[in-house]
C-alpha cells in the first residue's frame, strides 16, 4: 500500500461556514486520500470525506464538497 492524505481549507469557503456556525469548525480540514493498492500498482484510487455541516449549512457544504470533486477531477487529469 502506498498511501497519501491532503488537507488543505479554503478560507473563502470555510469563514462562511463558520459564522452561520461555529460547530462547523470541525469540518476543516478538507481531506482527499491518493493510494494505490499493492495488488494493483497500476491503479491509482482517490478518495476524500465529505464535508458536513450542522442543519442549515447545506448551502455551503454543497460549494466545499464541488470544489474537492473540482480538485479531484483535475489531478485525474494528469493520470
Amino acid at each position: 500500500l502506498n498511501a497519501s492524505t491532503y488537507e488543505f481549507c479554503s478560507s473563502i469557503l470555510s469563514h462562511p461556514l463558520i459564522a452561520h456556525d461555529p460547530a462547523n469548525l470541525m469540518a476543516c480540514p478538507y481531506a482527499i486520500g491518493v493510494y494505490q493498492l499493492t495488488e494493483q500498482p497500476e491503479k491509482i484510487h482517490m478518495a476524500f470525506r465529505i464535508p458536513q455541516g450542522v442543519p442549515g449549512s447545506e448551502e455551503i457544504t454543497a460549494k466545499i464538497q464541488q470544489l474537492i470533486e473540482t480538485i479531484i477531477i483535475s489531478a485525474l487529469e494528469f493520470l
